[in-house]
C-alpha cells in the first residue's frame, strides 16, 4: 500500500512540471514499493511555481484526495491522484541527488596529520 501524508519529503530533482489552461502544476508519483500501486502527488497554481525555487518540499496540506481506476493492456489499475499544498522541506546541502552525503574538503589542508 502507497500512502501520502503531511510531513512527506519529496526531491525536486524527482518533479516534472509544466502549464496547463488552469495555470502551472508540478507532479510526483509515488510508487509502493512492492506491487503496481501509485499515487500522483499535484501542487497547482502559484504553490507550483513556489517549488522551483527549493531543492526539497514536504507536504504542508493535503487539499483533495481523487480515486479512480485506469484500464492499461486490458486490465484494471487503481488510479489514486492526491492534491495537496508543499511548503520548503528541509535543507539538504550535504547530501547530493543520490541521497549520499558528499565530500566537503576541510578548510586548512596543512593541518592535516598525514600531510
Amino acid at each position: 500500500m502507497v500512502e501520502v501524508k503531511v510531513g512527506d519529503v519529496f526531491n525536486m530533482a524527482d518533479a516534472k512540471s509544466g502549464a496547463s489552461g488552469r495555470g502551472p502544476w508540478l507532479l510526483f508519483r509515488k510508487k509502493a514499493e512492492q506491487g503496481s500501486d501509485q499515487i500522483g502527488i499535484w501542487a497547482n497554481g502559484n504553490n507550483a511555481l513556489d517549488c522551483k525555487r527549493w531543492k526539497t518540499v514536504k507536504v504542508k496540506e493535503i487539499t483533495q484526495v481523487k480515486r479512480g481506476s485506469t484500464q492499461y493492456n486490458g486490465q484494471w489499475y487503481p488510479k489514486i491522484d492526491v492534491s495537496v499544498v508543499f511548503a520548503e522541506g528541509p535543507a539538504t546541502s550535504l547530501q547530493d541527488g543520490n541521497g549520499d552525503f558528499m565530500e566537503i574538503p576541510p578548510d586548512n589542508l596543512d593541518e592535516l596529520p598525514f600531510n
